[in-house]
């Protein structure tokens, strides 16, 4: 995956200003302002067209890693609960293959993601260290889609078709530990994330019938004690 020089300042310059902003008071206890820093894979389940059933049928996925930048809002709902927004930017890449008696039929795919999750947080309250496990989804846009003219039978341009859908809406599930220190917060957690809009595209459907994201995230938050 190609990150420039002009991504890594942006995330040197992010992380140092969000960790200033973590020193100032909210101005209520029951909401909380802070950061997220994560890293991923993304791995794709991936079925063929019917139509290539005498094909070798069996798509493999790659691991790739990327990581994300995020701002993040909780707002205690009670002891227990907490409501948790969190948008981010993501970058990410995808790779899948199938072999076929004409060779190696291989597509990967580059993502710079705009993500909106709303999680459900259950977390005790008050404590020192505190498990909790988040439930919810989120909406992703994708910024990198690559997309390719294309013409009619008389050469005329007839508009545009990309590899892949331009956004998904995923289902999540998270597990982590909350670490309450003298000025702030720390949480380091676990997150799966399932893609439930197929993200085959126009440019590939008559070869891969479906296509799903399945993320492993590791994030650490940092936000208001």
């Amino acid at each position: 995956m190609k990150i420039s020089f002009t991504a890594m300042l942006l995330l040197c310059l992010f992380t140092t200003i969000s960790f200033a902003q973590t020193e100032l008071n909210t101005t209520s206890k029951r909401s909380e302002f802070g950061i997220s820093i994560g890293f991923n894979t993304v791995t794709s389940s991936v079925t063929v067209q019917g139509s290539l059933a005498t094909f070798d049928q069996k798509v493999k996925s790659k691991i790739r890693p990327g990581f994300s930048l995020g701002v993040m809002c909780r707002y205690r709902l009670n002891d227990l609960l907490v409501l948790r927004i969190q948008p981010e930017l993501s970058f990410s890449e995808a790779e899948f293959y199938r072999n076929t008696p004409f060779g190696r039929n291989m597509l990967e795919r580059e993502m710079i993601n705009l993500d909106f999750p709303l999680h459900l947080v259950f977390e005790k309250a008050n404590k020192k260290v505190s498990p909790s496990v988040s439930i919810g989804g989120r909406y992703r846009y994708d910024l990198g889609v690559e997309k390719y003219d294309v013409t009619d039978a008389n050469g005329a341009p007839a508009g545009q078709v990309s590899l892949f859908r331009e956004d998904d809406v995923l289902v999540d599930l998270g597990l982590g530990m909350a670490f309450k220190m003298e000025h702030f917060s720390f949480k380091p957690a676990f997150v799966y994330s399932r893609g439930l809009l197929n993200q085959s595209g126009k440019a590939i459907d008559m070869l891969y019938k479906s296509v799903y994201s399945n993320q492993f995230s590791v994030r650490f938050l940092f936000y208001g004690a």
